[in-house]
């Protein structure tokens, strides 16, 4: 059995130990993190900073710059053919009222000859050339209007009036061809069998001309506006 004494010394000695380790540990843990508030360490860290950190912060900034040239890219390319998708369907309109006008002095005639019927066809086969190739490039850029996520709605109604528009011009075309033949074909019954109408059914075919013609203009007239709207709130 241990003395008191002993027990004591024994307790001041661990005591002692305790407190020496304790101040090793300081130490060490001071000598550890010294080397940073050296001018070694803060080269170091700088050395670190600049390697690292100043890079990644361009990187990033290039990253948005070039994601912000690219939207800006984007939109001005969109506005660009939406602009010329709006010129070529005013054109393509031009054409419309220009067969209109062509097709009148043939009407107002009496009796139509062969010579006047092939001037009609020359001119009339000339201008759906015309109309064939200013409806391709219109077509292939209604999509910068009709592809507007944000607008489905509108976008679908602008592609719904714009099937119509095309699908109306060509019946009207071809109510200016039939008319101006049954027109040669009563003057001419010897030229083609069968092609022959009355002055009633003439007169109910000029009268849906001029019907088609006024839907051609209200079809159009709301496309231009949606259009022009669009490319103002683009």
């Amino acid at each position: 059995m241990l003395s008191e004494e002993e027990k004591d010394r024994i307790v001041e000695k661990v005591k002692f130990e305790d407190e020496i380790r304790k101040k090793l540990i300081r130490v060490e843990g001071h000598k550890n993190t010294s080397w940073l508030n050296s001018k070694i360490g803060l080269l170091l860290v700088g050395s670190l900073i600049t390697g690292l950190l100043v890079p990644l912060f361009q990187f990033t900034q290039k990253t948005f710059e070039w994601k912000r040239q690219n939207q800006f890219d984007r939109v001005n390319y969109k506005l660009n053919m939406m602009r010329d998708c709006l010129q070529n369907f005013i054109l393509l309109q031009a054409y419309r009222a220009e067969a209109y006008e062509r097709v009148q002095p043939f009407l107002l005639k009496t009796a139509l000859t062969h010579g006047d019927y092939a001037d009609f066809k020359k001119q009339f086969i000339e201008l759906q050339n015309k109309y064939f190739s200013q409806n391709a490039r219109v077509t292939s850029q209604i999509i910068s209007f009709t592809a507007m996520d944000t607008e489905k709605e509108n976008s679908a109604r602008l592609k719904q009036l714009f099937q119509d528009y095309i699908r109306d011009s060509t019946l009207y075309m071809r109510h200016i061809d039939n008319l101006v033949k049954h027109k040669y074909c009563n003057s001419n019954p010897d030229m083609c069998s069968g092609e022959q109408i009355d002055m009633a059914a003439m007169k109910r075919m000029e009268n849906e001309l001029n019907q088609y013609m006024a839907t051609l203009n209200r079809n159009h007239s709301s496309i231009v506006y949606m259009m022009t709207r669009n490319i103002r709130e683009e």
